[in-house]
């Protein structure tokens, strides 16, 4: 049994069998790397992000496994500013232990996973990941390079990007890349995300993640007088994989909203904003599960719909016939539930230049600087665009 597994279908538990009550001592002392003969061991670590604190007194000799007789001074697990303290000071054994984990399920649910399953388990949330990358590459995929009267207008066909990621506690890097099919008004987007997790002074644990997703984004364009004007329905659907050295785990994220966006050209100067409202659910299919996450899977599934509200701004000015150097601020704030101080609300700038290849063909490089709440990325891409 993976020992963070263990730990949150413990946590998570509030009637739970003494099994999964069991589990979360030997999930705790995982994090340490002791003698088994030890008389006390002082845990810390990270779990899910979620910062564990605790004593253990090793009172049947057997180090390996917190026993019925061994006792728990002290435990403490925080997030931030929002920290559970189990008081060991007043009764220290391992049944007002267990006592205490029921009556605070809740609230440790909300210290692993504040947000989303996806932000604990690769640093980003989903949702909000997506709403990036559409802004970018769809709603705002236009190039300001001069191509003269009656040039054709072009989307993003193709992305590939390296970023690299810090959050509390954790580093990491991903690889993502995005196609575009815009005859059928479809995108495909891969993305692979390696994190190392400080989990106390005596060892590292890694996890590698895997997300596929696709969205289906038609639209209307509205030449107006003054602005050109789109229109359009987003819907999405992404299936995210986590494989690491203290828990195999995932989610499906589905989501769906309204978008629009609108441009302005000038001589050397291509100006523009755009807008995605979604909603968005993560749900982990208690069927497939084992029992030692099931409770994960059914507290995930009992969220609500989370909404978020993306906008951007982009602006462009041409250096040259074929070469244009680009700017762009994105942010999306969260709405509605769950609450939205819980989640994080991401912004990130762009600079690029594009260069029109053959003279048509535009083709971006540039540098991304992404700001969240604990979270600090920095990314270079290159995105090409086909003409439409």
């Amino acid at each position: 049994m993976k020992v963070a597994a263990a730990l949150v279908a413990a946590l998570l538990a509030g009637t739970a069998p003494a099994f999964a009550q069991n589990s979360i001592g030997d999930a705790v002392l995982a994090l340490w790397n002791g003698a088994d003969d030890a008389p006390s061991q002082t845990l810390d670590g990270k779990v899910y992000g979620g910062t564990i604190a605790a004593t253990v007194i090793n009172v049947d000799g057997r180090g390996s496994r917190l026993g019925a007789d061994d006792l728990i001074p002290a435990f403490r697990i925080s997030r931030g500013t929002t920290a559970l303290v189990f008081p060991g000071e007043l009764d220290a054994s391992r049944d007002a232990f267990n006592a205490w984990v029921n009556q605070n399920a809740s609230a440790i649910m909300a210290i692993l996973f504040p947000s989303s399953v996806s932000e604990s388990l690769t640093g980003r949330d989903a949702a909000q990941t997506h709403s990036e990358q559409f802004l970018l590459t769809t709603a705002l995929a236009t190039t300001s390079s001069r191509r003269g009267a009656g040039a054709r207008r072009a989307t993003a066909g193709g992305l590939l990007e390296f970023e690299q990621l810090n959050t509390p506690g954790q580093t990491g890097h991903a690889w993502q890349g995005l196609y575009q099919m815009e005859g059928i008004h479809t995108s495909i987007q891969g993305r692979v995300t390696q994190q190392h997790e400080n989990v106390g002074t005596l060892r590292q644990t890694g996890t590698q993640s895997f997300t596929v997703a696709a969205d289906y984004h038609p639209s209307r364009t509205f030449e107006l007088p003054a602005v050109d004007l789109r229109v359009g329905v987003d819907a999405r659907s992404g299936l995210l994989y986590s494989h690491g050295d203290t828990l195999d785990f995932g989610s499906i994220d589905l989501g769906g909203g309204v978008w629009s966006s609108a441009q302005k050209d000038f001589d050397k100067i291509r100006i523009g904003g755009a807008g995605l409202l979604q909603g968005s659910k993560s749900v982990v299919p208690s069927g497939i599960v084992g029992d030692d996450l099931r409770f994960l899977a059914d507290a995930v599934n009992s969220r609500g719909v989370a909404w978020d509200l993306g906008y951007g701004v982009v602006g462009g000015y041409a250096l040259a016939e074929r070469t244009t150097l680009n700017g762009k601020f994105l942010q999306t704030v969260p709405l509605g539930t769950p609450a939205a101080e819980d989640r994080p609300a991401p912004w990130l700038v762009i600079s690029s230049v594009s260069y029109l290849v053959g003279g048509h063909t535009p083709v971006d490089v540039g540098y991304k600087l992404s700001r969240a709440r604990g979270l600090s990325a920095h990314s270079v891409f290159v995105q090409g665009y086909f003409g439409w």
